[in-house]
């Protein structure tokens, strides 16, 4: 969907969201139109007010031709391409180096346009290429200086002069455009971190999955998803304080970030639930990477005045869940058995967790609709901390039953 001339010209916003590359490249052209339009206006506005004799006719047809620019800006807006860019701004030099000719004037005001040129080129182009349009400028008005050849004027002086503050001027706008570029990354990155922990927030967390998602379909390689939530974490907050909570939460994100493996990426997306995403991890080995975690959390807490576990549960792309959605799902059901199996235990998703936890525990799992299939995998509910003794002997006669 094309823009509208309103939106062109900037009297509205665009209804429909946009790329930021084409966001870009509107700004770009609208604020050159607008470079454009307003050395047309002002060039003509000069003709009011020149003497006779001083090139008229060749200055009106400057502003002409700034005026005809301005109008293909508008025309072909977004989709002018970087190139494209540069060489309009090598032509608005051209149109400045004519219009000091055309003036017979070493020392025309139109040499001021040159600033705008510089202006637009530091602000939106890289540094090497508005390194390339100063040094355009600079021969063309050295070219135009020269062929006044005014033995009584000093070009070499003015030349110098001039240019020396066009650097100066880009060079202020190149730093002013880092310092704003580095301000809204931080910014960015601001709306995307929980400030308490420094993880990842939920905002985060959905962005970075999404993208490790796609890379994983590409490559045709596994990922995990794996969710967990502190056990009786409620408690903490009524008996020692809000203080106590965020402690406990602030030493959690220290955990998982010391369990996680250099690619994994850990973020906090409630009060106190938390995620882990693991590349190029299957069911096993993100099972393996939620027990440790799992494990280290139980032995750090166990000492404090308030011991606290957690339950965890995950979902394996592509076994458990092609989405997002169905993935962030599906851990959230194993999640849920886990808390219903007793807490402080790690659960792999499995379709069937529904018709198990109404046989195991009398509460069937939330959107049982979705479950249809076996119900063989749910031996990895099983805890590994209650191996030989009888309670895992009673879990595994259970799971039996309902096999």
């Amino acid at each position: 969907m094309q823009p509208s001339i309103r939106e062109r010209l900037g009297l509205v916003a665009a209804p429909y969201p946009t790329a930021e590359s084409r966001s870009d490249a509107a700004v770009m052209a609208r604020s050159m139109m607008y470079l454009f339009a307003a050395g047309a206006a002002v060039t003509f506005a000069s003709l009011l007010i020149s003497p006779p004799g001083t090139g008229l006719p060749r200055i009106a047809a400057t502003g002409a031709c700034a005026l005809a620019l301005s109008v293909l800006v508008l025309l072909v807006f977004d989709r002018i391409p970087v190139w494209g860019f540069q060489a309009l701004l090598a032509a608005g030099t051209l149109l400045v180096e004519w219009a000091v000719y055309a003036s017979g004037d070493q020392t025309s005001p139109y040499a001021m346009f040159y600033f705008w040129i510089a202006i637009y080129s530091f602000y939106f182009l890289s540094r090497a290429r508005a390194a390339m349009q100063m040094a355009f400028i600079g021969i063309a008005y050295a070219a135009v200086l020269v062929t006044h050849g005014d033995a009584h004027a000093t070009p070499v002086i003015h030349w110098a002069f001039v240019t020396s503050l066009l650097v100066v001027a880009g060079a202020f706008i190149a730093v002013q455009r880092g310092h704003v570029e580095r301000l809204i990354a931080r910014l960015s990155d601001a709306a995307r971190t929980d400030p308490l922990t420094g993880l990842h927030n939920r905002r985060g967390f959905e962005e970075l999955f999404d993208t490790e998602l796609e890379r994983a379909r590409r490559g045709a390689r596994p990922l995990s998803v794996i969710v967990c939530d502190l056990d009786a974490f409620k408690g903490v907050n009524d008996r020692f304080g809000h203080a106590a909570g965020d402690r406990a939460l602030e030493k959690l994100s220290a955990i998982l970030e010391r369990a996680k493996r250099r690619v994994d990426t850990a973020a906090r997306i409630g009060g106190e639930e938390f995620a882990v995403i693991a590349p190029d991890s299957d069911q096993h080995a993100a099972y393996i990477l939620a027990e440790r975690m799992r494990r280290d959390v139980r032995e750090r807490f166990a000492h404090e005045p308030y011991p606290l576990t957690l339950s965890i549960g995950l979902a394996t792309f592509p076994r458990h869940g092609t989405s997002a959605e169905s993935l962030i799902g599906g851990a959230d059901e194993a999640l849920y058995a886990a808390k219903k199996l007793g807490r402080n235990r790690t659960v792999v998703f499995n379709p069937e967790i529904a018709e198990t936890l109404l046989a195991v525990t009398g509460q069937p799992a939330p959107r049982t609709e979705r479950y249809s299939s076996t119900v063989l995998a749910l031996a990895e509910v099983i805890d590994v901390r209650d191996s030989g003794t009888a309670a895992h002997s009673e879990t595994v006669g259970r799971y039996a039953g309902v096999i």
